[in-house]
């Protein structure tokens, strides 16, 4: 580190002006810098700090991004920040899945209650990112991009920084960064500035960063949330789950007029049991395609495609209808990496009255309920609320954001590991759909006492946890309903007998 930048560190410490840092410039950390910047701007500096370079300089990246499908509780925060209409313009309406069944036929299941018109909203990651990004700018949000977290003091509430033109692709310091035994309650920025000198190849400076309060939004793998962890002083407990399922992504390009080459206003599923692919278009007539299946041990896994002639064959056996929708099928899944499923849970969300983990950071959930980012809003939201509530008291915000937050993530984390099964396997059973069509016809008669839990997660901000017992509360009043059908029509056709019986 040069003495001017050091310099400029160590006045960053003795700044007197307020200051909130939020780690992370994904979808969470950017609306949570927005809300903090409409809330308490005028009274708090506010900073992102993103590890990656800025998103707005180049196109999204490929590969790893499953489609965002944006419903009511993703749209509420947006709203409140003032950006719903313009993410809405960006995004393709979607009213409901379209099955591809395995014998070619093709049928529409809606998603919410026909009269109101409800839909969720497809999008880009990258091209929401940005949609947020500008506006924090806007906002007067600082922006500072590949700044990666190495470390907190959490005695004195300092950060530190590291900046590298090419930290990501720098294996041997991610290798290094694991074993660094760091003392939090009594970090130098000697000590870390002789570990980072052990990867010589590359020059990296350290920032050390004064901050009144921090937001942990730095995705899955958080490094906000691995200090807490290591931290014995924190009571801080986590656990993370890896699927056995992994995915793909490939592109269903538009056609040569520039239309798209499905009908676009639904989520396409090809459900084949273990296994499906699904399609979320884009604004430009492409669709998004992902391919989910187990990455071994069954027939049909990733592990066993490996040639140009089995994927054909798995293609032209169950997804032969999407073979001439992408005619370099070939190159596009030998170039797509190979992604993993998992979800995280921990905690609590928070530590003390100055650390908070929001998003994926905080709960990770798996993406078949196309809840992860409205749950990431939602937090974002909940704690702009709570701020408000508590007039600015930081331990009563955070310590209620941890009580209210954990629940509600939990119950989503479980309905989106079990919708899993629904999209995959029951979408194209008829049983299935006529059960469906049946909560569907009682929750548009009586949409307070049959609500259907589909469209409290996806049309409604009613909180997961009450929205699952609403839905208990109904079936349990419909079981009794059809028992007391069932004991009153049985009764009934014994007295028609026995009355048949006198006759005679």
């Amino acid at each position: 580190m040069n003495s001017a930048d050091s310099r400029a560190s160590i006045e960053e410490l003795h700044s007197s002006s307020k200051r909130i840092v939020v780690v992370g410039g994904g979808l969470a950390g950017s609306l949570e810098g927005l809300f903090l910047a409409k809330r308490l701007g005028s009274s708090y500096e506010i900073r992102i700090y993103e590890k990656r370079e800025d998103p707005r300089l180049h196109e999204g990246d490929s590969g790893r991004s499953i489609n965002l499908a944006l419903s009511t509780r993703g749209l509420t925060a947006l709203d409140k920040v003032g950006l719903s209409e313009e993410v809405s313009s960006q995004g393709v309406p979607m009213y409901g899945r379209g099955i591809h069944h395995s014998n070619g036929q093709f049928e529409i299941q809606p998603y919410g209650l026909s009269k109101k018109g409800e839909f969720l909203t497809s999008i880009s990651r990258h091209v929401l990112n940005c949609i947020l990004l500008n506006a924090c700018e806007r906002a007067g949000v600082n922006l500072c991009f590949k700044k990666a977290c190495s470390s907190i003091d959490l005695a004195n509430n300092i950060l530190y920084f590291e900046e590298s033109e090419s930290l990501a692709l720098n294996s041997s310091f991610e290798s290094t960064e694991q074993d660094i035994p760091w003392e939090f309650d009594n970090v130098s920025s000697k000590f870390i500035e002789s570990e980072i000198q052990r990867t010589s190849d590359v020059s990296f400076n350290v920032n050390m960063v004064k901050a009144d309060v921090i937001v942990g939004a730095d995705g899955v793998f958080s490094r906000v949330r691995q200090i807490l962890e290591n931290c014995t002083k924190a009571k801080f407990n986590y656990s993370q789950v890896y699927l056995p399922t992994c995915y793909k992504e490939l592109t269903i390009n538009p056609t040569a007029s520039g239309s798209y080459a499905m009908y676009p206003n639904c989520l396409h599923i090809w459900p084949r049991g273990r296994f499906m692919l699904i399609a979320l278009p884009n604004s430009d007539g492409s669709f998004t395609c992902t391919l989910f299946m187990d990455e071994d041990g069954y027939a049909v896994s990733f592990k066993n495609i490996e040639t140009n002639e089995q994927l054909l064959n798995l293609f032209s056996t169950y997804f032969k209808d999407v073979i001439p929708l992408i005619p370099d099928l070939l190159n596009q899944y030998f170039h797509s990496p190979l992604s993993f499923l998992l979800y995280t849970q921990c905690e609590p969300y928070h530590f003390k009255n100055n650390i908070v983990l929001i998003g994926d950071a905080a709960h990770a959930i798996v993406p078949f309920y196309g809840q992860g980012c409205n749950l990431a809003f939602e937090d974002c939201r909940i704690l702009d609320e709570l701020i408000e509530l508590h007039c600015g008291k930081w331990f009563d915000v955070l310590q209620h954001f941890s009580q209210s937050r954990k629940s509600n993530a939990d119950v989503i984390a479980r309905l989106a590991l079990e919708n899993y099964l629904e999209m995959a396997q029951k979408t194209s059973s008829r049983l299935f759909l006529l059960r469906k069509r049946i909560q569907i016809t009682f929750s548009e008669w009586f949409p307070n006492t049959f609500p259907s839990l589909y469209r409290l997660v996806s049309f409604t901000n009613v909180p997961y946890r009450d929205a699952v017992s609403l839905v208990e509360k109904g079936n349990s009043a419909l079981r009794k309903y059809l028992i007391c059908s069932l004991c009153v029509t049985t009764l009934a056709s014994f007295y028609w007998i026995k009355c048949l019986w006198r006759t005679n």
